[in-house]
């Protein structure tokens, strides 16, 4: 997220008579907020396209929430392959040998190539590949959450949660300047 920033914060905060504090406490509700929603952003989409169970590509999206201290809130995507079963697959042909099929995913706008292949002679089918050493099979991999953020966050989304962020400090200043004590003289 980091071309999302408030647009016109100065003087939303001239028009209420903000004070520093509160200025501060609306900007890290609102930035949390924010990235939230920027997750979900990347997740809605993901979860119809590839299949993937929304509480598997919530872990790997992990939100980095702003602090007292440090007014930066982000989307962290983990960087590590997810196994294709997570994923909706399915097996094709290769056409070189018969034991030997591609492994195919479910992807936004269609389907990708996974790094593995299938036996379809073998008993259990499963998607495997020859990561170590060339001998050890294990489950096959296909791509990370990484990979589905840079694919599904482009500038209409960032724009949006740039809207969405916004709003949302406008609405975090008036809430915390609506807390304020009343003086009754």
């Amino acid at each position: 997220m980091s071309g999302v920033r408030i647009v016109g914060a100065q003087e939303i905060i001239d028009l209420l008579g903000a004070l520093p504090g509160e200025t501060r406490k609306a900007a890290r509700n609102s930035l949390n907020k924010g990235a939230t929603q920027a997750r979900r952003v990347i997740v809605d989409p993901a979860v119809s396209a590839t299949g993937i169970k929304r509480a598997v590509l919530n872990a790997r999206l992990t939100i980095a929430k702003a602090g007292i201290n440090d007014l930066r809130s982000r989307v962290k995507a983990d960087q590590h392959g997810i196994p294709v079963p997570a994923y909706r697959w399915e097996h094709k042909p290769t056409g070189k040998h018969p034991t030997r099929h591609r492994i195919m995913i479910g992807w936004p706008g269609g389907e990708k190539v996974a790094a593995g292949f299938v036996n379809p002679f073998g008993t259990y089918k499963a998607p495997l590949t020859t990561r170590r050493k060339g001998y050890d099979l294990s489950i096959a991999l296909a791509p990370s959450a990484a990979t589905l953020r840079y694919a599904l966050f482009q500038a209409n989304e960032e724009r949006s949660v740039s809207e969405y962020l916004q709003g949302e400090f406008q609405v975090q200043l008036v809430n915390i300047i609506n807390k304020r004590p009343v003086d009754n003289e």
